[in-house]
């Protein structure tokens, strides 16, 4: 199977929620031989179907963190993680709680490591706390969850990512410092840390410009968010300035269901207009179109273009083809993040109250 097929990101996506599953065990301080969720609350949790939950609970009784019967149900394995009660010297310690929603990037996975270090450059003996929420979180919901998580105490701050306005807003109330990593929602009164959406975008159609497309696709998430609203204005800003008009600039949304996904791109692919260049969102995106069309006999920079968006992401980029990169690292984001909590805990106000990252286009020529 070819690196980054879509079934690979597939079972990345299983991993990744198998591991939310995992951390929601030793959050509720879960022993071995306690009831755990069926499959249906599992799904609920998660936000996906009964299925894919079964599925990925399934991977946790391969690796005996579970142990399911039949007739009896879902039970804590005998190598979950032991979780120590009463530590005095956790009762000390203050945590950060960056709280995000189950992304729609299955190959995305958070880099602990690197932002507790950031963290930890700005609030010294401070510990991170990952909190990953179901997409179809009700704003109810998230408050119970934000609620718990001040009445524990234990708080230096709270960072919110991929949240909806009203998500935003309820965050706003909170009696915690709290930090908005990525863009805030109009009338939000909370600072915020993004990487420049509207300059990625317009540097990823300005590179393909200039290799000589003049059709754009936008190929964007399925639930759409600002920040890719804000992409999407770049986008038509470096159309404009080379003289393509607005038929020039197609979006196209797709799902990151793995069937779903080859669906909407044969369908792209049987669409669009040649030649053109493929803006893709997310380097997932970028990877099913190269795949599904070289099965259509399609070569990459003959037949078609593709750039993509690799600036919330770590590393070498996972594709061989231009991407638009960060230039600020995530642990440098969590320090400027930590800066600002500790700003907002002392009565002042971040400045800048809206701080941009900029990006560039990183260059990688496709392999022999």
């Amino acid at each position: 199977m070819a690196p980054h097929s879509i079934e690979d990101f597939d079972q990345s996506r299983l991993g990744q929620m198998a591991g939310i599953l995992e951390r929601d065990i030793g959050r509720k301080g879960l022993r071995p031989g306690d009831p755990y969720l069926t499959a249906t609350e599992a799904s609920q949790m998660l936000g996906v179907s009964r299925m894919t939950a079964n599925r990925a609970l399934n991977l946790l009784a391969r690796r005996q963190l579970l142990t399911r019967h039949r007739s009896r149900g879902t039970f804590v394995g005998p190598d979950a993680p032991r979780v120590a009660a009463n530590d005095s010297a956790q009762q000390d310690m203050k945590y950060v709680h960056y709280l995000t929603f189950v992304d729609d990037n299955p190959a995305h996975q958070l880099p602990v490591g690197k932002m507790l270090t950031g963290f930890q450059a700005a609030i010294d003996g401070v510990m991170l706390r990952t909190h990953v929420l179901p997409l179809n979180m009700t704003p109810q919901q998230f408050r119970s969850e934000l609620d718990a998580i001040i009445s524990a105490g234990q708080t230096a701050g709270v960072v919110v990512t991929l949240g909806t306005r009203e998500i935003q807003q309820i965050a706003s109330e909170c009696q915690a410092p709290v930090v908005i990593h990525g863009s805030a929602h109009p009338g939000i009164n909370l600072p915020s840390l993004e990487v420049d959406q509207e300059q990625t975008g317009r540097l990823m159609a300005e590179h393909a410009i200039a290799l000589g497309y003049q059709r754009l696709v936008f190929v964007a998430r399925e639930f759409w968010r600002r920040g890719d609203s804000l992409a999407l204005d770049g986008i038509q800003q470096a159309a404009a300035a080379a003289g393509i008009s607005n038929s020039g600039v197609m979006v196209r949304n797709v799902s990151t269901d793995a069937k779903a996904l080859r669906v909407g791109v044969e369908e792209i692919l049987r669409d669009m207009p040649r030649p053109a260049a493929f803006i893709c969102r997310l380097p997932y995106f970028a990877g099913a179109i190269v795949e599904v069309a070289k099965g259509r006999g399609l070569k990459v920079f003959k037949d078609f273009g593709v750039v993509y968006d690799h600036t919330s992401e770590e590393g070498r980029p996972p594709l061989p083809y231009p991407c638009a990169r960060s230039e600020v690292s995530v642990q440098d984001q969590m320090t400027l993040i930590a800066q600002m909590l500790t700003t907002v805990a002392a009565g002042g106000r971040p400045d800048p109250f809206r701080a941009l990252v900029p990006a560039h286009v990183e260059i990688e020529l496709p392999t022999p």
